[in-house]
């Protein structure tokens, strides 16, 4: 049986939560906000188990003391987060559109 990590949003990645809910109920309606937040959060979930088995963010690939991976959801929206093995936790650093620029990717992970 796999091990489970606990996991955190962080409070910036909150805050993106909110805002693409917000900018979605705007532009689309209450319903596709939900489904849209629906899906983020169950990727989320989904890290509890193997979270190792996405991929690693490229922007930030060279950065040697912390290693950022991503999922995507929805093709979307990028949940950008770091394993703590020691301690089995995974925290959700930051959820971003996937069009976001290298440059924007790399500020918003310092």
């Amino acid at each position: 049986m796999a091990e489970s990590y606990a996991v955190t949003i962080t409070e910036p990645a909150e805050k993106d939560l909110e805002e693409i809910l917000e900018y979605i109920t705007e532009k689309s309606g209450i319903k596709s906000a939900e489904k849209a937040g629906d899906a983020i959060l169950n990727a989320i979930d989904s890290l509890a188990k193997m979270p190792d088995r996405y991929g690693r963010v490229k922007e930030v690939a060279d950065r040697e003391n912390i290693i950022y991976r991503r999922v995507i959801v929805n093709k979307k929206y990028r949940v950008i987060y770091k394993i703590e093995e020691v301690e089995k936790d995974v925290y959700v650093v930051r959820i971003l559109h996937v069009k976001r620029g290298p440059a924007f990717v790399k500020k918003a992970l310092q």
